[in-house]
């Protein structure tokens, strides 16, 4: 089994990506925290709105 790439968070805030099983075990020994996966955006409902209506100038008189 292959393993996948996984982004780690350190204890002072930095963020690495880790390449292998045995040096993730080794990260998280010295406090190393698995980082949390990105929320993904929500995608809105397309609004309709309404053509615009032609208005014709209007004289004053």
């Amino acid at each position: 089994m292959a393993f996948e790439p996984a982004r780690m968070v350190a204890p002072d805030g930095r963020d690495c990506l880790v390449g292998s099983a045995t040096e993730r075990e080794q990260l998280i020994t010295q406090g190393y925290k698995i980082a949390e996966p990105e929320p993904k955006p929500v995608a809105r409902p397309a609004v309709e709105r309404p053509a615009p209506a032609d208005k014709k100038p209007t004289t004053a008189k």
